[in-house]
């Protein structure tokens, strides 16, 4: 879908949408999570989630938040509450870490992924434009 929607952007592949150095990356250190959804003992889904701290600018109020990188649900499974129990219990993490607060990015054109996160309470704060110079 991103390839199709952004090819100057993204490419196809074939494999898995995460490798395993990408795994064992996200599941190191206590400032950062993998949360994983089964269904019948095989996975179906995932949630990458960070602490992040704010930018040591004067411009920025001091705070910490959880980075939710990767929400990903197979194809089959979609539209029956895994996304939205994955997002949950990334939440609970970052609370039980003392964050209360989440950001993400969405590309724009994922307008399903747009609707997903507004119906969770996520809002636009801000927005990253491009502009062909070639």
């Amino acid at each position: 879908m991103h390839a199709e929607a952004l090819p100057d952007v993204f490419v196809p592949y074939q494999g898995p949408p995460r490798t395993a150095d990408f795994a064992k990356q996200s599941r190191e250190g206590k400032d950062s999570t993998i949360i994983e959804a089964e269904v019948a003992c095989k996975p179906v889904g995932l949630v990458t989630a960070r602490i992040q701290i704010s930018p040591p600018l004067q411009m920025f109020a001091r705070s910490w938040f959880a980075v939710l990188d990767s929400l990903i649900v197979a194809a089959a499974h979609r539209r029956k509450g895994i996304g939205t129990a994955l997002a949950r219990e990334a939440h609970k993490w970052a609370l039980c870490n003392g964050v209360e607060r989440a950001w993400l990015n969405v590309w724009e054109f994922n307008e399903s992924a747009i609707s997903f996160y507004e119906s969770l309470g996520y809002q636009t704060i801000g927005r990253r434009m491009q502009v062909d110079l070639g």
